[in-house]
């Protein structure tokens, strides 16, 4: 059980993660950004003028938590080693190395230790509307659309939901990973600063708790360098815990049942700002199609086909 004082210092390292996350993130996002998606996707888009936000774990690169994991299994290898015990540590339990070792213990994925495995929903986006690797990953294979958005107006006041871009370089990825642990770390020797292993242990194990909790939120903007042509911007979904229940919903995929929400967009059909046609889509009929399914809705819709010589 941890005492009032000490609660109030693990707030204070949330709230220095928390400015800590803005940084990393701060980014100029583009005037535009584009949803790769086939025919069923765009009437569904236009007509509710929502997204379909999907669970980070059922996403198609299945690999996407695991590469993040990995960093931090790296680091935590690399720092334990560093933290060797000398011959007078070993026979030392009142040493502070121990609490160190044993907080890095509690990091590694290679431990029975259950990890934070909170529900986070993912609308991925991309800052190019004509890129054959999307079509052909996104966007059926060339006969699907790029739909448009006005990112200016793709933003929520309530803060459920943050548009990031993806970060490929894994030097980036390690110097963050690195900057909230040394945060962590710093903390955790202040507030067990007088204490032996035994009596920091419930300190020891928010510490970790709070860093688990943190690197899974970069997780989800965390990919591995190959997918850097993807240029890839994420609008993530973190719900309160039991305030997302009642709008679950389900769809089939290629991994079975996936969960997903439903997501409002937040000015409507102001967000819809173009719609790029796929390579391999007769061109003529596709743009008369969205011209009578935009009508009066969207006058202003831009309509494009793609420049690929694929057909």
């Amino acid at each position: 059980m941890l005492e009032k004082t000490e609660e109030n210092d693990l707030d204070s390292l949330k709230q220095e993660l928390s400015s800590l996350r803005l940084k990393h993130f701060n980014t100029d996002t583009p005037p535009k950004l584009f949803h790769y998606t086939d025919a069923r996707g765009v009437l569904g888009i236009l007509g509710s003028q929502q997204l379909w936000a999907t669970h980070a774990l059922y996403l198609n690169d299945t690999t996407e938590i695991c590469h993040t994991q990995g960093l931090v299994e790296e680091i935590y290898l690399s720092l334990i080693d560093q933290a060797k015990p000398d011959d007078k540590a070993k026979l030392d339990f009142n040493n502070p190395l121990w609490i160190y070792r044993d907080f890095l213990h509690r990091l590694s994925y290679q431990t029975a230790r259950v990890k934070p495995n909170p529900d986070f929903f993912v609308a991925c986006f991309c800052e190019k509307d004509d890129l054959l690797s999307q079509w052909r990953g996104y966007g059926n294979r060339g006969f699907g659309y790029a739909i448009g958005f006005d990112t200016k107006r793709l933003s929520y006041p309530n803060n459920t939901f943050e548009l990031r871009k993806v970060i490929y370089s894994v030097e980036e990825q390690k110097q963050i990973i690195n900057e909230i642990l040394e945060a962590v770390i710093a903390s955790l020797k202040r507030m067990t600063n007088t204490m032996n292993v035994d009596s920091a242990d419930s300190i020891a194990e928010a510490h970790a708790h709070i860093f688990e909790e943190e690197i899974t939120k970069y997780a989800t903007f965390f990919k591995h360098p190959t997918f850097h042509e993807e240029n890839e911007w994420r609008l993530i979904y973190l719900p309160i815990e039991n305030a997302y229940s009642n709008q679950m919903k389900y769809r089939g995929g290629c991994l079975g049942i996936i969960p997903y929400v439903e997501v409002d967009l937040p000015n409507g059909k102001n967000n819809i700002a173009s719609i790029r046609i796929g390579p391999t889509v007769q061109p003529e009929l596709a743009k008369k199609a969205l011209e009578m399914l935009a009508g009066i809705k969207y006058p202003n819709l831009d309509i494009s086909s793609s420049a690929i010589p694929l057909r």
